[in-house]
């Protein structure tokens, strides 16, 4: 039959281990994997291995392995999988809060919190009524008084927030975001994609190094080439992973807010780091001065600077 292994290769077929067999040899009879992730594992391991007989080149010529054998093999597997993450390691790379090792390290009246509403606990009950009540009935109040807001939201992470705020406020006539501010950070996430990914078009204002009043101007009078309306709101980012210098222009975020309440629209400020600014050094920031700028929705990450 044309296309059909030759023999030898059938014989290697022939010679792969039965299932059952690999499930049955010690290294996977006592581990301590439940029998369903066992045998999808030993079903995988066995797939590859047909595919890589079939498919010739270097593995094809390779003996097949012993029941015995693959289910060593699939145990180590097992073993990687099931090994508790994520691991506890030694940061000793020089960057305090490393967003690669777990960020901001949690204090130790954190962790007894934690420990503490781990079992049952007033999650989503109200003790006095006994009714149904809200995961953010604290949160939502204390963490506006922290920050000086009139009212917090909080999701999944800082793009979420973001993602959201351009979405509710951005529609139908889209986000203006500076050039300069069209920020990419770590895994290739950019500002201006997340905030397009629900449906409000971002409009690309000024130059990489200079942005204008008048640019946003023009997108809130709906001059920008393609518009066919005004913008929808403003964005601002902050350039948190990287710096500009030299013949640059921003405008002050106190007086792009001026410019979105003389025309009615939302000014959505995404600050990244999340910073409280408690004893922190440096010019970051907080969540506080930018709502005192004129920031209608402040978006940042909890897990940074806040944590």
């Amino acid at each position: 039959m044309a296309g059909s292994p030759d023999p030898e290769v059938r014989a290697r077929l022939a010679r792969l281990p039965k299932v059952d067999r690999v499930l049955a040899a010690e290294a996977l009879a006592e581990h301590r994997a439940g029998r369903a992730l066992k045998l999808r594992t030993v079903q995988r391991a066995l797939a590859e291995l047909r595919v890589a007989l079939l498919g010739g080149g270097p593995r094809a010529s390779v003996e097949p392995p012993t029941a015995e054998g693959l289910a060593s093999t699939v145990a180590a597997e097992l073993d990687a999988l099931l090994r508790p993450r994520p691991r506890r390691v030694l940061n000793a790379t020089g960057v305090v809060l490393h967003t690669n090792l777990g960020r901001a390290p949690m204090g130790g009246a954190v962790v007894d919190a934690i420990v503490a509403s781990a079992g049952a606990c007033d999650l989503e009950i109200d003790l006095d009524s006994g009714a149904r009540g809200s995961r953010y009935a604290h949160l939502r109040p204390l963490l506006a008084a922290v920050v000086g807001a009139e009212d917090v939201h909080v999701v999944g992470n800082g793009a979420a927030a973001l993602l959201i705020a351009c979405t509710a406020l951005g529609r139908p006539g889209g986000v203006a975001l500076s050039r300069g501010q069209m920020i990419e950070i770590g895994d290739g996430f950019r500002v201006a994609a997340m905030a397009a990914a629900g449906g409000a078009r971002i409009w690309e204002i000024g130059a990489t190094n200079r942005t204008h009043t008048r640019d946003y101007a023009e997108a809130l009078d709906g001059a920008l080439p393609g518009m066919e309306g005004p913008a929808s709101a403003i964005l601002w980012a902050h350039r948190s992973n990287f710096r500009q210098e030299g013949f640059v222009l921003e405008v002050e975020l106190a007086e792009l807010a001026e410019l979105a309440r003389s025309r009615g629209v939302p000014l959505i400020a995404d600050l990244g780091s999340g910073s409280l600014g408690d004893g922190i050094p440096g010019d970051e920031p907080t969540i506080t001065q930018y709502l005192e700028a004129g920031a209608d929705v402040v978006s940042c990450s909890g897990d940074k600077l806040f944590g």
